[in-house]
């Protein structure tokens, strides 16, 4: 007799925060209530709040890509991190970094310094 398995569904990924698991699915996103069944043996530590702000990033991320539709590219390749083990493999990065390297030229040209023009 072993341990129970457990299989999470295609496409879902479960986080546990200090105030539950944050559960990503294809339908959508929840918070719901630690559940020993998941066998998740870490937990991060702040609590899911949708309606957080965060005025410091914003105000970061305004001065270093001023450009909101570049921002929201951005934002979707943080969250593929976290769900995708194809966005985060090796390969991809290569790729992503190249593409960067394209970007950020396109945002230098628009008159945004660099480190290296400092």
């Amino acid at each position: 007799m072993g341990l129970p398995q457990f299989v999470l569904p295609k496409g879902t990924v479960r986080i546990n925060l200090r105030n539950g698991t944050f559960i990503i699915t294809p339908a959508g996103i929840n918070l719901q209530p630690f559940d020993r069944h998941n066998f998740i043996t870490y937990q991060l530590p702040f609590n899911y709040d949708p309606l957080a702000e965060a005025p410091t990033f914003k105000k970061y991320l305004n001065e270093v890509l001023p450009d909101i539709q570049c921002q929201t590219v951005l934002a979707e390749f943080l969250g593929y991190i976290f769900v995708s083990p194809i966005m985060s493999s090796p390969l991809y990065l290569l790729h992503l970094k190249v593409d960067t390297t394209h970007a950020l030229h396109a945002i230098n040209s628009q008159g945004v310094m660099s480190p290296k023009d400092e």
